[in-house]
């Protein structure tokens, strides 16, 4: 590049600039000479240039890895680094931009006629299409070299479609979410439900699902609850007695047929012994009723308690795990 031009002369007292650029065909010592011509004396002047070509060459141009779950780290991939000139390469720097990672065995420097290896691995931030370059700062008229890179990051997600509910106490309510895989991604994912309120269950129909990577899962999530109730215990009759308290009972009851039978003859005397037989059965009873025989209180179990309440379903699979929130209120 120069700021001279034929058409235009360089006024007295000023100048003008010519860049040079070396740009080596071939590695080794390399020579040659600038030459300019105007109408000055003499009318020709000479420059001369001199440099040194060093080949340096990478085995691809790019690398592309297949799908990764986010967070996790592939397998790597190397590149080779080759100098093929005949003087030593200095390395000034190699890095990996993006969701990529590098480590190499080049050292600071790559001796004439060698070469050193590259390892790229990628790990992926978010799901989708990521892309990075590999880039080597060197020595060699060429640099930097680099590589492109890609790779696919695998994710999913849940979502409630239904994201509230209000029911009375003994009531189930029910909500609809979605699980979706992002990038491609395929694999089990499995539903858990938390934060349910006392007295109730919360359950993830299905449980579990299997991701193949483009369709989306419906789930159904259900919350049942419990109503109060009252319940009032069975009264205990007098054969549900203790044994002591029944041996009292019969033994009345045979001291009113003992009188009975002895004045069975005399029909006129059975009537008071018959009431004493009787009044002998009517305190036994009032001997049982006296020691809790009668009719016990009513026992009264709670439902689940009123309020609103925020459930959180999980999907887990590896690694991975994402949340969603529902509400529920509870009457």
């Amino acid at each position: 590049q120069t700021t001279c031009s034929t058409s235009a002369p360089v006024a007295a007292g000023r100048s003008c600039q010519v860049a040079v650029a070396f740009a080596p065909a071939s590695d080794g010592p390399l020579s040659g000479s600038l030459t300019l011509t105007d109408d000055a004396s003499p009318a020709t002047q000479t420059v001369a240039l001199s440099g040194t070509g060093t080949a340096v060459s990478v085995s691809l141009s790019s690398l592309a890895f297949s799908g990764t779950v986010v967070g996790s780290t592939s397998s790597a991939q190397s590149v080779t680094l080759a100098n093929s000139s005949t003087g030593n390469v200095t390395i000034s720097g190699i890095t990996a931009s993006g969701d990529f990672a590098e480590t190499n065995t080049c050292g600071s420097s790559v001796a004439a006629g060698s070469n050193c290896t590259i390892d790229v691995t990628f790990k992926p931030t978010a799901a989708g299409s990521l892309t990075g370059t590999l880039s080597i700062q060197d020595s060699a008229s060429d640099s930097p070299q680099t590589v492109a890179l890609s790779g696919n990051g695998e994710d999913f997600s849940i979502a409630a479609r239904t994201t509230s509910s209000a029911i009375s106490a003994g009531g189930t309510a029910s909500y609809d979410l979605l699980i979706s895989p992002e990038g491609g991604f395929s694999g089990d994912v499995s539903l858990t439900c938390s934060g349910a309120p006392s007295k109730s269950t919360c359950l993830a129909s299905p449980s579990a699902v299997t991701l193949n990577g483009t369709d989306n899962s419906a789930i159904t999530l259900k919350v049942t609850t419990t109503a109060p109730s009252v319940m009032v215990p069975p009264i205990s009759l007098p054969w549900d007695l203790p044994p002591m308290v029944m041996f009292w009972i019969g033994l009345f009851l045979l001291l009113g047929l003992g009188v009975l039978g002895r004045f069975r003859p005399a029909r006129t005397r059975m009537r008071p012994a018959l009431l004493a037989s009787l009044a002998a059965v009517l305190l036994a009873m009032t001997f049982w009723t006296s020691c809790g025989g009668g009719s016990p209180a009513p026992q009264i179990t709670p439902g689940t308690p009123p309020g609103t309440y925020t459930l959180t379903v999980t999907g887990a699979s590896g690694s991975l795990s994402h949340d969603a929130t529902v509400t529920l209120t509870v009457q």
